[in-house]
Parts: structure tokens; sequence; C-alpha cells
């Protein structure tokens, strides 16, 4: 099934080595000046949060370099780091307008399924704080260094059409919702 999602993916973007270590470099600094933070948050797998950041990563150089291809304005992907709450929500910005960049592994795919996660609690994902926003779900397969751009997603739509389901693991349902790739090929008839 990933094969299929992969190869109906509207951009594919391999990292060259340039871009991999800087992901590399910034993952590793993030986590060494965030590990309370992280261990606060139940996360002590240092390998696992460098490959999470590198996930999140190379979806926003997919996105940047799908867009930038074709002649849009987008900012490119912020691997600066901030002082906690220095940093603003904002993923990306193409033509002026928010984009929200949410990506998967393709290991994190094979386990729970096709999926993107987002912040539902008293503090919302940032991915929803501009309505007339977008959101970007992408696929990454560290194997091959490659990005995939799957779709591109208006927050409102997002919102109001019946597309954010519970979780499947019960321990996560009082504070996420989930956008599962098989609810969007329904809804919108992709691929």
């Amino acid at each position: 099934m990933l094969t299929d999602v992969k190869s109906a993916a509207v951009y594919r973007y391999v990292l060259d080595d340039a871009i991999y270590a800087r992901i590399q470099t910034f993952a590793k600094a993030r986590v060494r000046r965030d590990a309370d933070l992280y261990a606060k948050r139940g996360q002590s797998d240092v390998s696992k949060i460098v490959k999470d950041i590198e996930t999140g990563c190379a979806g926003e150089f997919v996105v940047y370099e799908h867009f930038r291809r074709i002649g849009r304005t987008v900012t490119e992907p912020d691997l600066a780091l901030y002082s906690p709450g220095g940093k603003s929500w904002l993923d990306l910005t193409v033509d002026g307008r928010h984009l929200s960049v949410k990506s998967q592994s393709i290991e994190q795919a094979a386990r729970y399924g096709l999926s993107w996660t987002f912040q539902w609690s008293i503090k919302p994902d940032p991915a929803f704080k501009d309505p007339d926003g977008r959101i970007a779900l992408t696929l990454y397969d560290s194997r091959e260094r490659a990005a995939y751009l799957l779709t591109v997603l208006d927050a409102r739509g997002v919102l109001t059409d019946d597309i954010l389901e519970l979780p499947e693991s019960v321990h996560l349902q009082a504070n996420k919702r989930v956008i599962y790739w098989k609810t969007l090929v329904a809804h919108y008839d992709l691929c």
C-alpha cells in the first residue's frame, strides 16, 4: 500500500548530502538543548527524537522544493534554534499564505497506518491558528532519504469536512486528533 501512495505523490524530493547534514546538525543540537523538555513529555529515546525531527524537516523541504520548482514564492525551512516560545508556529509561507507541514515516517506509517497527528486540547494545533492557511501532508522514507508531498489541504476544510478522527491509541484520544490517509482517499477521491 505504501508503494502505491509513494507513486501517487504530488512530488518526490531526495535530500542531498548538504541538506541532510544540516537537518542532522539541527536535530542533534535541538535534542541536546531541549533534553529536559523531552523528558517532561516522557520522551527519552534520543535516536527516535532525532529521527522525528529529521522526518519533520524532510517534510518541510519536499514542500519547499515543490512550490519553488513550480515558481511560487515560498519561505525556506527554518533550521535555526530559538529560545522556547521564540519561533513562530508557522512552518512555511507560500505566496503569503500560511502553510503547516505534517510529516510521517514510512516506518511509523507501516506500524500505525498512514496518518498525521494534530494537537487537540486546550492549546489546539498551530495548523489551525489561521483558518485561511493550508496543511501539507508528507511521508518520509529515511532509507532513501526521500520525502513525498502527498497533498495540500485547506485548514478550514480539515476542520469542517469531518476528516479529523480520534486516534486509534486510546491514551491519545483526550489530546490528539488524526487524519488517516484511508479517510482522505474516501472523502476526496485521492489516488
